[in-house]
């Protein structure tokens, strides 16, 4: 079946597209932010009690 075609799903097709796109955009900066901290700030985390949760 052609979906990519079909005038009935195309509504459907637009709208699941726009959501996959911006949850990668998303995870892209979510990456990007969390690299962009300094490895100092994790330490400090660590002595003060915090864990991977």
């Amino acid at each position: 079946m052609n979906f990519m075609g079909s005038a009935v799903l195309l509504r459907s097709i637009y709208i699941i597209s726009g959501i996959w796109q911006r949850t990668g955009l998303s995870s892209i900066i979510f990456t990007a932010a969390l690299a962009g901290i300094n490895a100092q700030l994790h330490e400090a985390a660590e002595m003060d009690g915090a864990n991977w949760l």
